[in-house]
Formats: structure tokens, sequence, C-alpha cells
């Protein structure tokens, strides 16, 4: 049901966009106005993971494949004591993750949201 309701191509193309550029269509803006992606993330305190890295190590050397991998940034990257992690960089890992939700979507989306109102217009102009 997820992928045949409009309601999830509408969420995905408000909450996907990022910094957006308008040239004529006001409405466009007023609507996209609020959206969350493409900023960054601080964590805090109380979201921060602590991590030990082995000794001999710090934080950076220790963690740096890992976030190549699967994103996040560490709170100090030349700490060699206790790690402290934010598993998200950017709202647009936050919101893959988590919603399936991404930027690159956007212009599918919004070419299936105007290809569900025209169908519905069309039905409803006998």
């Amino acid at each position: 049901m997820y992928h045949i309701s409009p309601f999830t191509y509408f969420i995905e193309g408000l909450l996907g966009q990022g910094q957006f550029s308008a040239h004529g269509m006001l409405f466009i803006v007023l609507i996209f106005s609020s959206a969350i992606g493409g900023m960054e993330i601080n964590c805090a305190a109380q979201e921060l993971v602590p991590i030990v890295p082995p000794s001999g190590y710090t934080c950076g050397d220790y963690m740096d494949p890992f976030i190549s991998f699967a994103g996040g940034y560490l709170a100090d990257p030349s700490a060699t004591s206790t790690c402290l992690f934010c598993p998200y960089r950017t709202t647009d890992q936050y919101m893959y993750a988590g919603f399936n939700i991404s930027y690159s979507h956007h212009w599918r989306d919004l070419g299936i949201m105007l290809g569900i109102t025209a169908f519905n217009v069309s039905l409803g102009c006998h």
C-alpha cells in the first residue's frame, strides 16, 4: 500500500527538497519553504554514541572506515579514550534510513503527482 498511495510521493516531495531556487511558480516556493532536505545535523550530547577505540588509535583513525561507509561524524576525531559518534551528518541520511525519503526522487515525485492530478481531473470532467 505504501507505493500505491499518492500521499507517499507528496510527503517525499515536500520533505526531500533541499535549498530550492524558484523562477516563476510562487506556489511551489510556498509549498517547499519548510523543506528539511540537505541540512546538516548536529547531535545533542545525549544522542552521541560512546565508543572506546583500541589502544594506540585515535577516534578518527578507528572510525573513519566505518564513517566513510555508513555516514555520521565524530565529535572529536583526535580523542583517544572515548569516541562520541553521531550516526547522521545530514538530514538526507536520516530521512533515507528512517523513512526511505530521498532528495534524488524530487523530480520523479513531481511527475507522479502531476500524473495523479491529470488522471483525477480527466475522470472528473465527462
